[in-house]
């Protein structure tokens, strides 16, 4: 049984730490109070208000080198949350294209995605022609592979019941969603029924992917005040606005009685 590691003593925590423990699987309970401990979890669940992502990210970031995510597509949206992920010390081993996936054990090479992709548009299955250790996957998605976090940023219903249940089954303990609508209604019951047993992490589309019609809002000032601002002045805007969507979940979710 894997060893879990989880940041957060609250009701939150404190109630994941209980099922694991039930299950049989070690747990470590990390807290603002811990000295910098070595993270000891194969799985790192992070049972922590957004705003403390950051501060977590500081201090651990080097100990959460290599802990497994995996990324569908390959456009603006799925470069830039490998790019974020791996700026948080994790390792993004996958993404796609309509034609198939790639698989990298070390690591997606985000500057050989850059160059496929807006340098002169080419298909994903190249990035295996350019790094040894990747294998290409033609005509297959990638939510076989064993990870730790899913972010699917490719299309609409791109994760049926059978693939949520294969990456439940496989360790996935949280999936944000990053293109629009891309789990459909079987896969969410997939995700609801792991929430009630496990405490699987979920968040929608509607929530995680509003960034990209919030940073749309604030160019729309910009171009009405005639302003310019800096890319360090929209990155914090913009996450200031993710932060606060976070909060109305959190708050509504604890509300109708679906915390966690």
């Amino acid at each position: 049984m894997a060893t879990i590691t989880i940041f957060g003593t609250g009701n939150m925590g404190t109630a994941i730490k209980s099922v694991f423990e039930d299950a049989g699987a070690t747990v470590q309970s990390l807290d603002s109070h811990s000295e910098n401990p070595t993270i000891e979890g194969d799985i790192v669940v992070l049972a922590v208000p957004y705003p403390a992502l950051a501060s977590i990210a500081e201090q651990y970031g080097d100990q959460l080198e290599g802990k497994t995510v995996v990324v569908s597509g390959s456009g603006n949206v799925a470069q830039y949350a490998i790019q974020k992920a791996q700026e948080l010390g994790a390792k993004v081993v996958t993404c796609s294209d309509s034609n198939g996936y790639v698989y990298d054990p070390d690591g997606i090479k985000l500057d050989v995605v850059f160059d496929i992709k807006q340098g002169h548009r080419g298909r994903i299955r190249e990035y295996a022609k350019k790094v040894p250790t990747a294998q290409y996957f033609e005509g297959q998605k990638p939510w076989g592979v064993k990870c730790d976090i899913a972010l699917p940023c490719a299309t609409q219903n791109e994760i049926n019941g059978e693939a949520a249940r294969t990456l439940i089954k496989n360790g996935c303990w949280c999936l944000c969603e990053g293109a629009n609508m891309p789990s459909d209604a079987d896969a969410i019951d997939a995700y609801e029924k792991a929430r009630e047993e496990s405490g699987f992490l979920y968040m929608p589309a509607k929530a995680a992917n509003a960034g990209g019609v919030g940073v749309s809002a604030l160019e729309m000032s910009q171009n009405s005040e005639r302003l310019s601002w800096t890319f360090e002045e929209v990155d914090k805007m913009l996450r200031n606005m993710m932060e606060n969507i976070y909060k109305n979940v959190a708050a509504a979710a604890k509300k109708y009685g679906h915390e966690g």
